[in-house]
């Protein structure tokens, strides 16, 4: 009988201490995590407040109120920026206030020196963030800080429309928590809800408001999101950036107002926009508005189609938990970027995917990219005009081309999409449908469609909520999945053609398909093509589509270069805890211990450095022992409560940052770094030191590694608590 897997000798958790967590998660000052729920409803009842702000001085000082509350700190402000006088000016203050503070001071400026964090900010929209007790602080904020009786700083920029109009600044008390990357995020998304209510302000400053806001629902009105639109594409097209439009259309209207009446629908409506508000609360600068009767848009400056769908499924989520008044909404997502930004590609492209969803049902969420095919020269034009041969081979040879040029790196449904667009263009096809089926299971599931005879249904990505199948009921799809390539053609009427096939092609409306196979590590991706009496020469296509499929979808493993796969990198946690367990027994001195577990933790994770801290008396931690292809200073020393390996020291438990460029207490020692992993070395119930291992890409550890490590910590305490041979 084969016995359980065991861990090597030494290995067991210790107790009393806190599970390893990510740096930036929400923590409250005892090292609790923070109420993200809490953090949540802060952000929805100011982004309610900036939606409908009439009055901008009730936004600030809400949304000032709920942000102090949420971090914790001791005091909390709002500034403009006065470009004519070059100083920020604060217009509120709250919490615990400082010697020449005041709630709603007269006359509180600062000047934007050059140099300073504050220019940094206001010029280059750079958060920045000082403690007391850093050394590497600026020294006019710490000055400042001792002033005010405060202990620690953070500041995020209020950018209104592209331009930084002030900053949300915010402060700790003398003993209190210090802040992280996860309120550096929350400050960001209160500036940018503060961000619309300062537009808003402003707009209504220079006309009537009645002209830019809806009367039922408080939002921004269709003349409002147009110019907006308009202001957004321009900076688009002119910086390269993008932006992202969710269009929600309120399902079943009439019915409501027919069978409940007009004040119902009126209060579906006002659900509606709330819903999406609150959807909406966590994204800087969104504007949500309504644009018609039961039309409703948000609109992201500065986004992707990621967040549009976020957008949308959140919003349909929160009505589909309101019980007393069954509301659903239709939402289409896409956006557009850089030169080719446009307002008409917006739009169409975004109605596309709300017609989709509509036809679905209603109550969900569909995404559609303006272009998906390659962009094709006259030349690649003329070539599709030919016999079969040469229009699949143009497109073969164009798909090569793209797939390994401007669509290498990206996601391989954006990859598969580009294939089926373009061989749709070579054979006429009706239509096609990416689907995935999950490695292990038994469902495959639409991903993407597009039915090409009808313009409004090209190129348009399911949420959740897309068609799914069992693949017991499709025999030679199951075939096709269970093998991991190949492909085959299925023609209604054909003797030998699949039933199951044909009966769906035809409830489809077509009468033929290709469906070709490629499979990677976590399950097995479908591309179909879908023929009617306009198609041509699928047979001739339905080896090419597998081949494309393949070149498509990254291989299984990658065999040189890249990051290692999940087996490997598995394989090498496991040598790593078996060598230590091996090696620091046979091992007589710390110093010979200290530097085995860096080699190995260098062979096993590949860091750009390996390193163990030893804290010393006098609270401070120096280099006890490394590995790197960089040469660091041995008399390197840092105080014990500084930077992450400091927050890891404190609160006894690993540390992990996947991007320590948007970490406040990073410290790093002149290397090009973007991912740290701190774990601490007990040796007894006393912290001995840091296992410290970093690396240029950004999230090259993950939880295993965590789990991987503090295991490695744990034999190297218990070796080290043995102290030298004699």
């Amino acid at each position: 009988m084969k016995e359980p897997s065991r861990p090597p000798h030494g290995l067991r958790r210790r107790t009393g201490r806190p599970e390893p967590v990510r740096a930036g998660e929400p923590r409250t000052p005892a090292g609790e995590p923070r109420d993200a729920g809490s953090e949540r409803d802060a952000l929805i009842r100011v982004a309610a407040a900036a939606a409908g702000a009439h009055r901008l001085d009730q936004v600030l000082e809400l949304a000032a109120e709920e942000a102090r509350r949420v971090l914790s700190a001791a005091s909390l402000a709002v500034s403009r920026w006065e470009r004519d006088r070059n100083v920020l000016e604060t217009l509120i203050n709250v919490g615990a206030l400082g010697p020449g503070e005041s709630r709603y001071p007269e006359d509180e400026t600062y000047p934007v020196a050059p140099g300073s964090v504050i220019e940094r900010l206001v010029r280059h929209g750079q958060p920045y963030f000082n403690s007391v007790g850093d050394p590497a602080a600026d020294r006019d904020s710490v000055e400042l800080l001792k002033r005010l009786g405060k202990d620690s700083e953070v500041a995020v920029p209020i950018v209104v429309e592209g331009e930084t109009w002030g900053e949300v600044w915010a402060a700790t008390a003398g003993g209190g928590r210090r802040f992280r990357a996860a309120d550096i995020r929350f400050l960001e998304a209160v500036a940018g809800q503060l961000a619309v209510a300062i537009g808003r302000a402003e707009l209504f400053s220079r006309v009537s408001r009645l002209a830019y806001e809806d009367s039922l629902t408080g939002l921004a009105n269709r003349r409002a999101v147009e110019e907006r639109l308009e202001r957004a594409l321009e900076r688009a097209r002119r910086r390269g950036s993008e932006v992202a439009l969710v269009l929600c259309d309120l399902d079943n209207l009439k019915a409501i107002n027919d069978e409940r009446g007009h004040e119902a629908g009126d209060r579906a409506l006002k659900r509606v926009a709330e819903a999406l508000v609150a959807a909406a609360a966590d994204h800087p600068g969104s504007l949500v508005g309504r644009l018609s009767g039961d039309e409703f848009c948000v609109l992201l400056e500065g986004q992707g189609v990621d967040a549009a769908h976020e957008v949308g499924a959140a919003a349909v989520q929160i009505l589909e938990a309101d019980r007393d008044l069954p509301t659903s909404i239709s939402c289409g997502a896409t956006s557009v970027q850089g030169p080719g930004a446009s307002r008409g590609r917006l739009l169409r492209s975004a109605d596309a995917a709300q017609y989709a969803a509509k036809r679905m049902g209603g109550g969900q969420v569909c995404t559609a990219a303006p272009d998906l095919a390659p962009t094709l020269r006259d030349a690649d034009r003329r070539l599709f005009r030919g016999d079969a041969e040469r229009r699949l081979l143009a497109a073969a040879d164009l798909l090569t081309e793209s797939l390994a040029g401007e669509l290498a790196g990206r996601a391989t449904l954006d990859r598969l999409e580009v294939v089926a667009t373009t061989l749709s263009q070579a054979l006429n096809a009706a239509g096609w449908t990416v689907s995935y089926a999950p490695a292990g299971g038994s469902l495959v599931r639409s991903l993407s469609n597009a039915h090409t005879r009808e313009v409004r249904l090209q190129g348009v990505r399911f949420g959740l909520e897309g068609e799914v199948y069992e693949l017991d009921g499709f025999p030679a799809t199951r075939a096709l999945v269970e093998a991991g390539e190949g492909s085959f053609l299925a023609r209604c009427g054909d003797s030998g053609a699949d039933k199951a096939e044909c009966e769906l092609l035809e409830e489809l409306g077509y009468h033929a398909a290709i469906v070709a196979c490629a499979a990677d590590r976590d399950g097995a991706w479908l591309l179909e093509l879908y023929g009617d009496d306009a198609t041509r020469e699928l047979e001739e296509a339905t080896g090419l589509a597998a081949v494309l499929a393949r070149a498509a979808v990254p291989p299984v493993r990658r065999l040189f270069g890249g990051r290692p796969d999940a087996a490997d990198r598995q394989a090498r946690r496991l040598e790593l805890l078996m060598a230590l367990s091996r090696r620091l027994g046979d091992a007589e001195r710390d110093e010979e211990r200290l530097e085995l577990a860096v080699e190995e933790l260098q062979r096993a994770l590949r860091p750009e450095v390996a390193s163990i801290l030893e804290l010393l008396p006098g609270n401070t931690v120096k280099l006890a022992a490394y590995r790197s292809d960089h040469v660091l200073s041995a008399d390197w020393t840092q105080p014990a409560d500084t930077g992450l390996v400091g927050r890891c020291i404190s609160e006894r438990a690993p540390v992990l940052v996947g991007d320590v460029r948007a970490e406040p207490e990073y410290r790093g020692r002149g290397l090009e770094v973007r991912t740290e992993l701190d774990v601490p070395i007990f040796v007894g119930e006393q912290v001995w030191g840091v296992i410290n291992v970093e690396s240029r890409d950004e999230d090259a550890f993950d939880a295993e590694d965590v789990r991987a490590v503090e295991s490695a910590a744990a034999l190297l305490g218990s070796a080290l608590g043995r102290g030298d041979a004699t």
